[in-house]
């Protein structure tokens, strides 16, 4: 493979626009003229708050600030296959299978970066899947920790797309070929065949295998957008910038101010610094939102357990029909 997007095309990548928050108000708007469902972002720190039922109006829009956009997927037609790899190699021999299986939708969609080597590609379904993705793969020696993976998102998912702008430090989000999310309306992207996505995510599994990549056994006890209620008040979480704090603590700093941390209460191994999210929500207090799993993780005092003792009392009954 001579070429990591395709053969014979350049990796182009087309130059960003100004990041001045007055400039982003006309980029946020033209992302939503050409029918995405366009928020702003901070950047890799995600959206604002409130930002599922956040309104995108010109008058919304000239409210925001920040240098970032992303878009909505829930209730579009809007497609991602996100290529979250860790070297060039797998990135192109995903991007070879994926031109020779999938040509027409390859040839069409946006290719979004991200100033590293993962890579979005965007296009429409119409479909009533959700959100899903292929197992883990173990990354090349001297690469990092963080595993390969191949997932997809579509309108039936509660979440968000950076698309445009800012990343993080040193990093923004480009686009390969001639085409962007600026210059392409969604109603103009290539559908991708619902009855094909399970085999893509199949054959995207075959290919890291095929590259001598081990796949990682990862435990998965719990579905997205499930509440689990295992949180107890001497609990210590290490924070982002290495802080360990009790629960209890952390509950009275929870607010305003975005806290992220790691997952080690429950997943010992993990060494995503930004994994968690901590929240504070009315009665149900704190809550910590693992954003690998989607998942959201509470008090283990609120869950709504059974009653032993009435259970109890009720399989002591003799009914009529059981003489």
């Amino acid at each position: 493979m001579t070429n990591q997007y395709h053969p014979g095309q350049t990796a182009q990548a087309i130059p960003l626009q100004p990041k001045a928050e007055h400039s982003y108000r006309k980029v946020w708007r033209r992302i939503r003229d050409n029918g995405y469902d366009v928020i702003p972002l901070r950047g890799r720190d995600g959206p604002f708050k409130g930002w599922p039922k956040q309104p995108n109006d010109d008058a919304a829009i000239e409210t925001w600030r920040g240098k970032t956009a992303g878009i909505r997927m829930l209730g579009s037609t809007a497609f991602v296959i996100d290529l979250d790899v860790r070297s060039d190699r797998v990135r192109a021999a995903l991007l070879e299978m994926l031109w020779q299986q999938w040509p027409a939708f390859m040839k069409g969609c946006l290719r979004r970066r991200s100033g590293s080597t993962t890579l979005a590609l965007i296009g429409q379904v119409s479909t009533v899947r959700k959100r899903s993705w292929t197992a883990r793969f173990k990354p090349e020696p001297g690469i990092g920790d963080k595993p390969h993976l191949v997932e997809y998102f579509t309108g039936n998912d509660k979440r968000y797309v950076g698309v445009h702008g800012w990343h993080s430090q040193g990093r923004e989000y480009d686009y390969v070929g001639t085409r962007d999310i600026l210059n392409t309306k969604l109603g103009d992207l290539p559908c991708f065949p619902d009855a094909d996505i399970p085999e893509m995510l199949a054959e995207c599994e075959r290919v890291m295998r095929g590259l001598g990549l081990e796949r990682i056994a990862v435990a998965q006890p719990h579905t997205p957008g499930e509440r689990v209620y295992d949180l107890k008040p001497d609990d210590v979480m290490i924070l982002a910038d290495g802080e360990r704090i009790t629960l209890r603590e952390l509950e009275k700093r929870a607010g305003p101010t975005r806290i992220k941390g790691f997952a080690n209460i429950w997943d010992p191994g993990s060494k995503t610094p930004d994994r968690v999210l901590v929240n504070r929500s009315g009665a149900m207090g704190l809550t910590l939102w693992d954003t690998k799993h989607s998942v959201s993780h509470r008090w283990a005092a609120l869950s709504p357990a059974e009653d032993v003792e009435l259970r109890r009392m009720l399989n002591s009954i003799k009914h009529p029909w059981e003489d």
